[in-house]
Protein backbone atom coordinates (compact mmCIF):
# COMPACT_ATOMS: atom_id res chain seq x y z
CA UNK A 1 0.00 0.00 0.00
CA UNK A 2 1.23 3.71 -0.88
CA UNK A 3 2.62 5.38 2.14
CA UNK A 4 1.08 8.48 3.45
CA UNK A 5 3.98 10.14 2.41
CA UNK A 6 3.72 8.69 -1.51
CA UNK A 7 0.06 9.32 -1.19
CA UNK A 8 0.87 13.42 0.09
CA UNK A 9 3.78 13.50 -2.87
CA UNK A 10 1.51 12.35 -5.78
CA UNK A 11 -1.83 14.36 -4.56
CA UNK A 12 1.18 17.72 -4.42
CA UNK A 13 1.64 16.49 -7.69
CA UNK A 14 -1.56 17.10 -8.94
CA UNK A 15 -2.02 20.15 -7.35
CA UNK A 16 1.03 21.34 -9.08
CA UNK A 17 1.01 20.58 -12.69
CA UNK A 18 -3.05 21.74 -12.45
CA UNK A 19 -2.00 25.24 -10.65
CA UNK A 20 0.81 25.51 -13.41
CA UNK A 21 -1.98 24.81 -16.26
CA UNK A 22 -4.48 26.88 -14.73
CA UNK A 23 -1.87 29.64 -14.58
CA UNK A 24 -0.63 29.56 -18.24
CA UNK A 25 -4.09 28.77 -19.87
CA UNK A 26 -6.04 31.31 -17.70
CA UNK A 27 -6.01 34.28 -20.45
CA UNK A 28 -5.30 32.25 -23.68
CA UNK A 29 -7.70 28.97 -23.27
CA UNK A 30 -10.05 30.04 -19.58
CA UNK A 31 -11.99 27.19 -20.37
CA UNK A 32 -9.42 24.79 -19.99
CA UNK A 33 -8.22 26.39 -16.70
CA UNK A 34 -11.52 26.48 -15.74
CA UNK A 35 -11.74 22.72 -16.14
CA UNK A 36 -8.39 22.49 -14.12
CA UNK A 37 -9.62 24.38 -11.17
CA UNK A 38 -12.66 22.22 -11.09
CA UNK A 39 -10.71 19.29 -11.02
CA UNK A 40 -8.23 20.31 -8.39
CA UNK A 41 -10.48 22.65 -6.07
CA UNK A 42 -11.01 19.57 -3.00
CA UNK A 43 -7.85 18.51 -2.90
CA UNK A 44 -6.35 20.89 -0.55
CA UNK A 45 -8.82 19.49 1.75
CA UNK A 46 -7.24 15.46 1.82
CA UNK A 47 -3.97 17.16 2.23
CA UNK A 48 -5.29 19.19 5.06
CA UNK A 49 -6.66 15.94 6.92
CA UNK A 50 -6.14 12.81 4.65
CA UNK A 51 -9.05 10.28 4.84
CA UNK A 52 -9.37 7.22 2.50
CA UNK A 53 -12.81 8.33 1.54
CA UNK A 54 -12.02 11.95 0.25
CA UNK A 55 -8.97 10.08 -1.91
CA UNK A 56 -11.86 8.05 -2.78
CA UNK A 57 -14.38 10.73 -3.75
CA UNK A 58 -11.83 12.39 -6.07
CA UNK A 59 -10.86 9.51 -7.78
CA UNK A 60 -13.73 7.91 -8.33
CA UNK A 61 -15.56 11.34 -8.89
CA UNK A 62 -13.83 13.81 -9.68
CA UNK A 63 -11.01 12.56 -11.59
CA UNK A 64 -13.83 10.97 -14.02
CA UNK A 65 -15.66 14.31 -14.43
CA UNK A 66 -12.55 16.08 -15.36
CA UNK A 67 -11.78 13.43 -17.79
CA UNK A 68 -14.72 13.75 -19.62
CA UNK A 69 -14.33 17.57 -19.37
CA UNK A 70 -11.06 17.42 -21.17
CA UNK A 71 -12.35 15.17 -23.82
CA UNK A 72 -14.66 17.63 -24.67
CA UNK A 73 -12.46 20.73 -25.04
CA UNK A 74 -10.24 21.67 -28.19
CA UNK A 75 -6.62 21.51 -28.40
CA UNK A 76 -3.53 19.69 -27.28
CA UNK A 77 -3.72 20.76 -22.94
CA UNK A 78 -6.53 17.90 -22.26
CA UNK A 79 -4.29 15.24 -23.51
CA UNK A 80 -0.83 16.72 -22.30
CA UNK A 81 -2.65 16.77 -18.83
CA UNK A 82 -4.62 13.26 -18.56
CA UNK A 83 -0.64 12.07 -19.80
CA UNK A 84 0.82 13.73 -17.03
CA UNK A 85 -1.57 12.99 -14.02
CA UNK A 86 -1.13 8.63 -14.97
CA UNK A 87 1.40 8.61 -12.56
CA UNK A 88 -0.16 10.02 -9.55
CA UNK A 89 -3.11 8.66 -10.63
CA UNK A 90 -1.53 5.13 -10.47
CA UNK A 91 -0.20 5.77 -6.83
CA UNK A 92 -3.54 6.60 -5.84
CA UNK A 93 -5.36 4.01 -7.90
CA UNK A 94 -3.08 1.10 -5.85
CA UNK A 95 -3.65 2.59 -2.72
CA UNK A 96 -7.15 2.32 -3.11
CA UNK A 97 -7.33 -0.87 -4.36
CA UNK A 98 -5.23 -2.39 -1.84
CA UNK A 99 -7.10 -0.69 1.33
CA UNK A 100 -10.37 -2.30 -0.43
CA UNK A 101 -8.67 -5.60 -0.76
CA UNK A 102 -7.35 -5.96 2.28
CA UNK A 103 -10.79 -4.79 4.14
CA UNK A 104 -8.51 -1.40 5.72
CA UNK A 105 -11.46 0.72 7.06
CA UNK A 106 -11.12 4.33 5.94
CA UNK A 107 -9.21 6.69 7.69
CA UNK A 108 -11.40 9.81 8.94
Amino acid sequence: MAEPEQLKQAVTAILHFGLVAIRNNAEHNPAYAFVEADHLHNLPTYLGKPSDDLLRSYYDAERICYQDAVSRLDGDMGHIARTFYVEPWKVIEEHLTRAANNGIQPTN
